[in-house]
């Protein structure tokens, strides 16, 4: 699976777009019938300007949604680790038993054949944890992909609310619902 990062599922072209669509419409309180909303940016930035300490929490309530961050498998960073851990075990075994049953150090054959062992189970080992990787990373991708879309979801929402200042709700002018500055978010999910 790819990341579809086209034109069409950029951020920017996104919020211009539904600016322009939400510009073009007339928005007005469904509420109370004012027409000059102010958008939750600006809201945000009033509010910010005041120095309260109710009004800095609300500020950070009323941030935009933030961009998912694309995950990456953390078994590629332990695979490699796993294979040389795996081999030294293997080495370390082998020659505490050959000294445990023979008694004397092992020779350079008995050497060479544990060290070929030894390197192969860290190669099968770094080769298995590898594919298991690349396969988490399939389903991470296929999850951050869902994530982004309802990002993209939230933000186009969230460019198009507006604020009342007379009734003191929040105004989605597309499907005429009011929340409270407290419930916006659930004006973003849908909810």
């Amino acid at each position: 699976m790819s990341l579809n990062t086209s034109r069409a599922f950029t951020d920017n072209s996104l919020l211009k777009a539904t600016k322009r669509i939400v510009e073009r419409r007339e928005c007005k309180c469904p509420t109370c019938g004012r027409k000059s909303l102010q958008t939750i940016d600006e809201c945000r930035n009033l509010m910010a300007s005041q120095s309260s300490t109710f009004f800095s929490g609300l500020v950070a309530w009323l941030n935009p949604p933030t961009r998912p961050v694309r995950p990456v498998s953390n078994r590629h960073s332990t695979s490699r680790r796993n294979g040389i851990a795996f081999a030294f075990v293997w080495m370390a075994i082998c020659t505490v038993a050959w000294i445990a049953f023979q008694g004397t150090a092992p020779n350079s054959i008995f050497g060479a054949v544990v060290l070929a062992i030894a390197v192969y189970i860290g190669v099968r080992t770094w080769q298995s944890e590898s594919k298991l990787a690349a396969q988490e990373d399939e389903f991470l991708i296929a999850t951050y992909i869902e994530r982004y879309r309802a990002y993209l979801s939230r933000r186009r929402i969230w460019a198009r609310l507006r604020y009342c200042s007379d009734c003191r709700c929040c105004v989605d002018p597309v499907t005429r619902r009011t929340k409270s500055l407290f419930e916006i978010h659930e004006l973003i999910n849908g909810v």
